[in-house]
This record gives structure tokens, C-alpha cells and sequence, in this order.
């Protein structure tokens, strides 16, 4: 008898050491890491993954994108398809175009998670240029909605 077997997802609880796997330098990581994404359930996963291969494209696949599309044909296909039907492709993708994504699909974590994301890119960023202060801060974004515009 054949074992039924679910899916992985990939989630905010992986998220962060699937883009340190792939970042590595050591291959083998890299490529589980891109395994792991290839073997998820990927309807799931959606957000989570675009969110990864546009933080992770530049320095992951532009110099190899046979690597991407030869090596993981099943998640290329299906970040390929999601991305027609958004007219983009993964070298173009956009943090935007992800979030526009995943307010279509109204998944209350996949929405939180987006912006917690935000939230976090603009506080390194403010950092960055010198707003040390923030530390005695928590910056919450809040989406507008037709009824606090």
C-alpha cells in the first residue's frame, strides 16, 4: 500500500533559514533549500515563496537561470504560471506585486506576515540612515482600509 504523504509549507517559521540556505555558499544548502520550496504544497506556500526567489533572484539565479528553470522544473512552473497571471516574471517581481498577490488571496498570516516584513525592512532601513532613537520604538504599519482612508 502506497504512504500517503502531505506536503510541506513553506511559512514565516522557515522562511528566514530557507533565504540563509540559499544565500550560502555552500551548494548542498542551497539546492535543499530549493528542494524544500520544490516539494511544498505550492498553493500554500505562495507568498512565502515569491516573497523568497525576489529577495534571493539577484544573487541566487540571474548569473544561473538554467538552475532554476532545468534543476526545479515543478517550482518553476508554478512560480511561472502564478506569475502570468500577475504579467511578471521572476526577474521582475516586485514586493508589491506579492503583496497585491496576497491581499487577492485574503489569508489574514499571509497579510500579517507582509506586513511585519514591511515593518521590519523600514525600521533597518531608518536605521540605517541614522534614526538610532527607534530602538525605543515599535513601529507598526497598518494597512489603509475603506474605512480609515
Amino acid at each position: 500500500m502506497a504512504e500517503i504523504t502531505e506536503r510541506s509549507i513553506v511559512s514565516p517559521d522557515n522562511y528566514a533559514e530557507l533565504i540563509m540556505m540559499l544565500k550560502s555558499n555552500d551548494e548542498a544548502s542551497s539546492n535543499m533549500a530549493l528542494t524544500i520550496m520544490e516539494q511544498s504544497d505550492f498553493d500554500k506556500s505562495t507568498v512565502y515563496i515569491l516573497c523568497i526567489l525576489k529577495e534571493t533572484y539577484k544573487e541566487v539565479f540571474e548569473g544561473n537561470k538554467a538552475r532554476f528553470e532545468e534543476i526545479y522544473p515543478e517550482l518553476h512552473r508554478n512560480v511561472t504560471h502564478k506569475l502570468s497571471e500577475e504579467a511578471t516574471n521572476v526577474a521582475t517581481l516586485s514586493f508589491r506585486k506579492v503583496y497585491e498577490i496576497a491581499v487577492a488571496r485574503d489569508i489574514k498570516e499571509e497579510l500579517e506576515f507582509m506586513i511585519n516584513a514591511f515593518s521590519e525592512e523600514l525600521k533597518k532601513h531608518l536605521l540605517d540612515y541614522g534614526f538610532d532613537f527607534l530602538h525605543y520604538f515599535d513601529i507598526k504599519v497598518i494597512p489603509k482600509t475603506k474605512q480609515n482612508e
